[in-house]
């Protein structure tokens, strides 16, 4: 499966999510996946010993990719994707189902699909873990909108740390939209002096072990990293 769309990415206080989806109510619903609304993810991402994929990410170099295998768990299933990003924003992610094993990632890229990443196989070793509850919204106009809670981090297979402000745990929101349109979300977040944040995920993993590397855009996320007690 190939999905290309723009991305904006939140980090957000659960009383700022609560009224955003009070006050555009009637513009969202719930997405429920198998009868379930909240759905845990686990996913193990890959890198080169090197960490070639972070930097490349971290330098914002106009091609740029992801690897990784996501684990939807209470459903037992597993894709193996690669997530790329390209000049004009967009991000296209391809993905397979993946029953083998979690840590050869070099099996997944040359046998699941030919995309640019497979120059990678033979070098891709698991690096980092992240864990956290999603719920999806489907939006008015087409677009769909993701409320990831409780966002674990650490170095594979371990989760060490989680994202907190001020004592409360932070909630990551991307909307995804088909072009560079904002969401009726977006436009209301704006207006309320929330800004799109640069966010990763894996770049917050690798902080978690790594935090001698330089950060750059990441710096304000990978700050409200916390050990987990």
């Amino acid at each position: 499966m190939t999905a290309t769309r723009v991305d904006r990415k939140y980090v957000l206080s659960e009383q700022i999510l609560n009224c955003a989806l009070t006050e555009n109510e009637g513009s969202w619903t719930l997405d429920a996946v198998g009868g379930l609304v909240v759905q845990r993810y686990e996913t193990e991402y890959f890198d080169t010993p090197d960490l070639r994929l972070f930097h490349a990410g971290r330098g914002r170099r106009p091609l740029r990719s992801k690897v990784r295998v996501r684990h939807y768990v209470d459903t037992g299933h597993r894709f193996v994707e690669v997530k790329s990003r390209n000049v004009r924003g967009e991000t296209t992610k391809v993905r397979e189902g993946w029953t083998g094993s979690l840590t050869d990632a070099n099996a997944m890229l040359d046998t699941a699909f030919g995309v640019a990443a497979t120059q990678l196989v033979g070098e891709l070793v698991p690096t980092a873990r992240t864990a956290y509850e999603r719920t999806a919204l489907v939006l008015a106009g087409g677009g769909r909108m993701t409320i990831d809670r409780r966002l674990q981090v650490g170095p594979h297979p371990a989760v060490t740390h989680e994202l907190f402000d001020e004592g409360a745990s932070l909630v990551i929101v991307e909307t995804k939209a088909p072009d560079s349109s904002p969401t009726t979300i977006d436009r209301w977040l704006w207006e309320h002096r929330n800004r799109p944040q640069s966010l990763s995920k894996y770049a917050l993993a690798v902080a978690s072990f790594r935090a001698e590397l330089p950060f750059n855009r990441w710096t304000r996320s990978v700050n409200q990293l916390v050990p987990i007690d």
